[in-house]
């Protein structure tokens, strides 16, 4: 008889800390010590803190509807119906139209609310055995899992992980079974080595398992010796080329964390490989654009057109310091409500100031500021504070207001969310993750400001919980599609100016 092994992982419901970064005008400690205010007794006592500016914040509002613009692009156009594929267990050959970039969101047939069931299916070699630390560290990773989906999806998706204590044998040598990038490619005809791989993963493990509710598959592997030498296989129940055959049914949606993550702890390990995957089996968009448009280029020449949300969404690089998911796609999927959006039109906006919680705090008032600039485009800005129980320490501040442009003539892979930077976008922030060094440079910290359209954004007040925006009409027009690619040469940013560079950079 078959056992269902039930992994309790319990959802942490820890809300992000509101810490800004180092105020602008910050004393030191010495000049500090020497203004302090001497009490009766002689006794240095710290003087008052200097109290919050408070604002008048604006009323106009616009029906959030307005804002729900359409994705038209080479994969749908506006006015297409959603089709239901939720009572599918795949959907190949053309029932699907791709993951969406704008309204309406385009499920697939994975649960977005409720309960999403995932077996983890531990499986070693005898020359490559597993052992409790691996065991143990797969399961801090997973617990990371759970609770980043339960974060982004606002506490309406929960993660119920199946797993066994117990490694299943697979015979022979793991040599045998190992992928490289080409074997375990995701979109040719047949990939028979990661089709043999996934049959010897549920030949060991399916008469111990029950996967009558399996809605996505994690296999995972002693670290020891190389399975994937690059990010590993993964399947999607809309594009697949190998699935795992069950007594109980066929598994579509998988994902085994290859070398790329398993061997770059420090970068944050397999759990934000698993996040970006799953993320495309619930129905989220591949941010970058993955064509051939660049091939004449120097990187340099258009990076900033490649990877629009580079180094802040994991759905943009998941190797990125900064992992979540913006206000934009967790609006589409409905997770972000209607009243948790302040949507506008460019022409109503004078000079207006609005107020703005954290993107990552589960049940806050305000989760966005949308501005639609055309039927085809908007801009959206978010309150974003470094997490740290997803997001890695840079020298780089990411507290502060994010503003970026969707373009929904963009398809899925073809770049539909731009970065504004305060700054110069063509210029990157150095930071380190294997397949690469560079990130974009577009934090906006107190006092910074840009322009998009005919809009100038400006962070007015960071505070704790809430941050304050200021928007305004100029004259200026600024093209929101951003500088063209190969219309400069991008280079590092050097400024340290408490923003680029914070406190603890030196």
């Amino acid at each position: 008889m078959k056992k269902l092994f039930a992994f309790a992982v319990s959802t942490l419901l820890i809300l992000t800390g509101c810490a800004t970064g180092p105020e602008f005008g910050e004393v030191s400690s010495a000049i500090q010590d020497s203004q302090q205010m001497q009490g009766e007794e002689g006794q240095p006592q710290t003087p008052e803190p200097e109290p919050l500016p408070t604002f008048e914040l604006s009323s106009l509002r616009e029906d959030p509807g307005v804002c729900k613009i359409e994705e038209n692009s080479r994969m749908r156009q506006p006015g297409e119906p959603v089709p239901d594929h939720s009572a599918e267990r795949e959907i190949r050959n053309g029932k699907y139209a791709g993951n969406a970039t704008a309204f309406p969101f385009s499920p697939t047939t994975v649960p977005i609310y409720g309960n999403l069931h995932v077996s983890v299916i531990p499986v070693d070699w005898e020359d490559s055995q597993g052992n409790a630390d691996d065991m143990a560290r797969y399961k801090r990773e997973l617990q990371t899992l759970v609770d980043f989906w339960y974060m982004v999806s606002e506490g309406k998706l929960n993660l119920i992980l199946d797993m066994p204590e117990e490694w299943f044998r697979i015979p022979g040598s793991v040599v045998d079974y190992q992928l490289t990038e080409e074997d375990e490619g995701q979109r040719y005809e047949t990939r028979p080595k990661k089709q043999l791989l996934y049959d010897a993963i549920i030949a060991a493990s399916d008469p111990s398992m029950d996967f009558s509710r399996t809605e996505v598959a994690i296999p995972i592997w002693p670290t020891g010796k190389t399975v994937s030498f690059d990010g590993g296989p993964h399947e999607f129940n809309f594009d697949w080329n190998a699935y795992m055959k069950t007594d109980e049914g066929n598994i579509y949606d998988i994902a085994g964390a290859g070398d790329w993550f398993l061997d770059h702890p420090e970068y944050g390990g397999p759990w934000f490989y698993w996040a970006h995957e799953m993320g495309h089996m619930l129905g989220f968009v591949h941010l970058p654009y993955e064509g051939d448009a660049y091939n004449d280029l120097d990187w340099k020449e258009y990076f900033w057109q490649q990877n629009g949300m580079n180094g802040f969404d994991v759905m943009g690089n998941q190797d990125g310091a900064i992992k979540t998911i913006g206000s934009w796609l967790r609006w589409m999927a409905g997770w972000v409500s209607d009243s948790q959006v302040i949507c506008l039109t460019e022409t109503m906006i004078a000079d207006e100031i609005f107020a703005l919680n954290h993107l990552n705090e589960i049940g806050v008032e305000t989760k966005a500021v949308v501005v639609k600039l055309s039927d085809t485009k908007v801009v959206v800005i978010e309150s974003r504070r470094w997490d740290d129980r997803f997001d890695r320490q840079i020298a780089h501040s990411r507290d502060g207001l994010v503003a970026y442009v969707v373009d929904a003539t963009k398809a899925a892979s073809e770049n539909s969310q731009l970065l504004i930077s305060p700054r110069d976008i063509t210029k990157w922030v150095e930071v380190n993750h294997w397949r690469g060094s560079e990130e974009l440079d577009a934090n906006f910290c107190e006092g910074d400001s840009a322009q998009v359209a005919n809009l100038r954004i400006e962070a007015l007040s960071l505070q704790d919980g809430t941050d304050y925006l200021r928007l305004t009409k100029v004259d200026d027009y600024v093209d929101p599609s951003g500088p063209p690619l190969g219309s400069t040469v991008g280079s590092k940013n050097r400024i340290e100016n408490g923003c680029v560079f914070s406190r603890d950079s030196k």
